[in-house]
């Protein structure tokens, strides 16, 4: 039985998490940032370089010509966060509402080769208490690009994320607390990791999709079609599969503790579990929770 180091790392972030809260009552403003930018660390973007001096947004947000853009990378840490298909136009706009009290600082977007990267911008003078407040972000993107993204990630620390109507390569969804919604979204591969929160996800995979789960839970309803690999790896909480009624599957579930469980009436061989032709392989290592596949 062997998770994968990442799902480490992410039991290690719900600890940090843990500690941030008891810091904050123990230790006031300066422990709780301290813990939170600990936190948030893991969870920023993948751009390959600084960002430009001139790259935090005006004050309501701003625009990106889509023509200069193949991927969306977006690290957040607090807020309401949409990214939705809009009808013709040439740019991807995006559109800020500031929320509660404290001081926010300024969004930074910029574009890292053909990514355009969006980060909420925090700085170490505004972790902790002076930063109490969140931001609300809309991301509208042309159906022109909605159909030929690259990658689409999205890093999130805490708050609610909806994601619909994308067609993309490879959909990267990494969530530290809070809540992830996805409707109709295809993707070639699809890797989703939890700290804590939920993942609620109507997507269509072709390839690969990985599950790295800490703790929290996450349903993948893929009523399109199945992909032709399942990874997944549990240190707790759960996993519902929900694939059209003629997916046959092949679901090795190697556990410690924890539970697999599935509608379809499989020929079982050990910990192996089989249904139909058994195509769809999924491997699975739990050191606890559960796993389900059911019909969509």
């Amino acid at each position: 039985m062997r998770l994968l180091p990442s799902t480490w790392v992410k039991v290690a972030l719900i600890i940090v998490l843990c500690l941030a809260v008891v810091g904050g009552l123990a230790g006031g403003c300066a422990a709780l940032g301290n813990a939170w930018k600990a936190a948030w660390a893991p969870l920023q973007g993948r751009a390959s370089g600084a960002a430009p001096a001139d790259a935090a947004l005006a004050p309501g947000g701003g625009a990106f010509a889509a023509a200069d853009v193949d991927s969306l990378d977006v690290s957040w840490a607090a807020g309401h966060v949409t990214i939705e298909v809009v009808g013709d136009g040439e740019d991807v706009e995006l559109v800020e509402t500031y929320v509660g009290a404290g001081r926010q600082p300024a969004t930074v977007a910029y574009l890292d080769g053909r990514t355009l990267v969006v980060d909420y911008g925090m700085t170490d003078s505004l972790w902790g208490c002076a930063s109490a407040g969140k931001k609300d972000l809309a991301i509208r993107v042309p159906a022109s690009l909605a159909e030929r993204l690259d990658l689409v990630a999205l890093a999130a620390a805490s708050g609610e994320y909806e994601i619909g109507g994308i067609r993309c390569d490879r959909l990267l969804l990494e969530l530290a607390s809070g809540r992830v919604a996805a409707h109709d979204v295809a993707a070639r591969e699809l890797d989703a990791e939890v700290a804590s929160g939920t993942m609620e996800l109507g997507v269509a995979v072709s390839e690969r999709a990985g599950f790295d789960i800490a703790s929290g839970s996450v349903e993948a309803r893929m009523g399109e079609g199945a992909p032709a690999r399942v990874n997944a790896s549990l240190a707790s909480g759960s996993l519902r599969l929900l694939v059209p009624a003629d997916t046959g599957f092949t679901a090795a579930v190697d556990k410690l503790s924890g539970s697999f469980e599935t509608s379809f009436p499989c020929t079982t061989e050990g910990d192996t579990h089989i249904y139909g032709d058994g195509a769809m392989r999924v491997d699975a290592n739990l050191t606890s929770g559960k796993i389900v596949i059911a019909e969509a």
